[in-house]
C-alpha cells in the first residue's frame, strides 16, 4: 500500500537529470514510484525491471540499465535509491507518530463521551424517579433549548453523544447545521448517523468528509463498516 502523495523536490530533480533523455526520464521516473509504492528497492530481475518501466524495444531496456547503473546501488535484494528511501523512512516515522497519536486521541475523547453520556443518562433516570433537581440560576432559567429532536434515523444515543460536544463547545443545534452534516455525510457516502457518531468519537462539533483522512483506521473503531467507499 503507498503513502498518500510521494514528495518531489523539482529544483534537486532538474540538477540531477539535465543531461537525460526523455526516455530515460520516464525510466527514472516510474522506478521512483515503484520505491515509493513498494517502500523498497528496485527488483534484481530484469525482466520484471521492464515491466516496471514497460520497457520493450532494446533502446528502452538500454534506458533502463543506463538509469539503474547512474542512480541506484544494487544490492542483494535490490537496487536502491540512496534518496528515495530516505523520504520512504520519513514518511513512515511520520504516519506512524501520527497513528499513535490519534489513537491516544480517539482514547481520549471516548471516555470523555462515555463520561457525559453516564451523567446525561442518570439525570434522565432522577427526573423520572422524582428526585428533586437542583433550582436553576436566574442565568441559566433564562436559556431556553432550542436543539431540534432528532433527525429521522438518527438513534437517541448518537444523538444524544453528539449534543453533549455541542453544547460543550456553546454551539447551538439548528437545522442549517443538521443540513450541512447530511451534505458533507453524503459527500463521504456515509450516513447522518454515522457521521454524527464519527464527529462524538472524535469531539467534533461539526463534520467534514476531509476529516476523515485525519482518523486512523482502527480495527475497534465502532462506526467502521459505516463507510462505504
Amino acid at each position: 500500500m503507498s503513502f498518500q502523495f510521494m514528495p518531489i523536490y523539482t529544483g534537486d530533480y532538474h540538477r540531477d537529470t539535465r543531461h537525460l533523455t526523455t526516455e530515460e526520464h520516464g525510466a527514472y521516473f516510474l522506478l521512483l514510484i515503484h520505491c515509493w509504492d513498494q517502500k523498497g528497492p528496485v527488483p534484481l530481475d530484469e525482466r520484471r525491471q521492464c515491466g516496471i518501466v514497460n520497457a520493450r524495444s532494446g533502446g528502452e531496456i538500454e534506458s533502463l540499465r543506463r538509469v539503474l547503473n547512474e542512480f541506484f546501488v544494487q544490492m542483494a535484494d535490490g537496487w536502491y535509491n540512496k534518496r528515495m528511501m530516505e523520504e520512504v523512512a520519513k514518511a513512515e516515522h511520520i504516519s506512524s507518530s501520527r497513528r499513535r497519536g490519534g489513537l491516544e486521541k480517539a482514547r481520549r475523547m471516548r471516555d470523555a463521551v462515555r463520561h457525559a453520556h453516564a451523567v446525561l443518562e442518570q439525570n434522565i433516570s432522577n427526573a423520572s424517579a422524582g428526585t428533586p433537581t437542583p433550582t436553576p440560576t436566574k442565568e441559566k432559567s433564562k436559556e431556553k433549548d432550542t436543539s431540534p429532536s432528532a433527525p429521522e434515523n438518527v438513534s437517541q444515543k448518537v444523538w444524544r453523544d453528539w449534543l453533549v460536544i455541542r453544547k460543550a463547545k456553546k454551539a447551538p443545534v439548528t437545522e442549517t447545521v443538521i443540513d450541512g452534516i447530511r451534505r458533507e455525510a453524503h459527500k463521504a457516502n456515509l450516513s447522518l448517523e454515522a457521521a454524527l457518531q464519527i464527529s462524538a468519537e472524535n469531539n467534533w462539533s461539526g463534520f467534514k468528509a476531509s476529516w476523515l483522512e485525519k482518523i486512523p483506521a482502527t480495527a475497534d473503531a465502532p462506526w467502521k463498516g459505516a463507510i462505504n467507499l
